[in-house]
């Protein structure tokens, strides 16, 4: 800060007004417990086979007289042994099944699209409430240093003026997006009513908001409904086209593609 001439703010005061991971700290809070509720599965399926195996019924020795007796008891204790050994080599199937059933909920979680979109959005607000913290406190020693290049209510208003003036509308549309890139709403109507931009609407939205995976299954809907499906050759046509478009935005499934192979 000695470039500014401010000498009055430590490191440790500056990360006080400015840092903040609360949105991320949310996001790994809520991952850690859906990691926790894996493995405590896990830790009480093998608990529970654990229990089985100690409360299970023991082999008695019998027989009559001594030498019977003894017989019986050694008996026994081959058939407690042999079926330890059953009981055991289950218990361990089982818990290997729970252990690999465990691993491939972990891996779900962490490779999942969800996860990776709560991360990234978790990030992003954290870094847009630095800047502000950061423009807002460099701005108290020195007015006006600092001014943002985005703003909020300009953006809304373009976004109206798009939706009510079609010529103006690709125009209108991009200034509000450079305002406020983080508007759901307004990634949406620009996925939804401008097709050359939507690729790149899409991308841009992984970076500033939730996605718009929900915003392709409408495409994909659209397409079967407005399809022509009245003989096996047009289905497969709209098939096709549905494909690609999944194809296009990485979407592994589809509600819409399923109701069509349905019918």
């Amino acid at each position: 800060m000695h470039e500014l001439e401010i000498y009055d703010l430590s490191l440790e005061r500056y990360c006080e007004r400015c840092l903040s991971l609360e949105t991320s700290y949310d996001v790994w809070q809520e991952l850690d417990e859906r990691y926790t509720a894996i493995i405590d599965k896990q830790n009480a399926e093998e608990q529970y086979r654990a229990n089985r195996k100690a409360m299970r019924a023991r082999w008695q020795g019998g027989g009559f007289g001594l030498s019977g007796a003894i017989k019986g008891a050694a008996q026994a204790g081959a058939l407690n042994a042999v079926s330890g050994i059953g009981h055991s080599v289950i218990n361990g199937a089982g818990n290997i099944v729970s252990s690999a059933e465990a691993a491939e909920s972990k891996a779900k979680l962490f490779q999942s699209e969800r996860t990776r979109n709560q991360i990234l959005n978790g990030i992003i607000k954290d870094v847009g409430r630095f800047y502000r913290n950061h423009m807002e406190l460099i701005n108290s020693y020195r007015a006006n240093y600092i001014r943002s290049s985005f703003d909020v209510e300009r953006a809304d208003t373009l976004f109206r003026n798009a939706k009510q003036y079609p010529n103006k509308r690709a125009e209108l549309l991009k200034e509000s997006f450079r305002l406020c890139p983080w508007n759901e709403a307004l990634q949406e109507y620009i996925f939804m009513n401008c097709p050359e931009e939507r690729e790149a609407i899409f991308d841009a939205a992984k970076r500033f908001g939730k996605g718009l995976g929900h915003c392709v299954e409408k495409l994909l809907w659209q397409e079967y409904k407005q399809g022509d499906t009245s003989t096996e050759a047009q289905a497969l046509i709209v098939k096709k086209r549905i494909l690609s478009l999944m194809y296009t935005y990485k979407l592994q499934t589809s509600g819409a593609l399923d109701q069509l192979e349905q019918d």
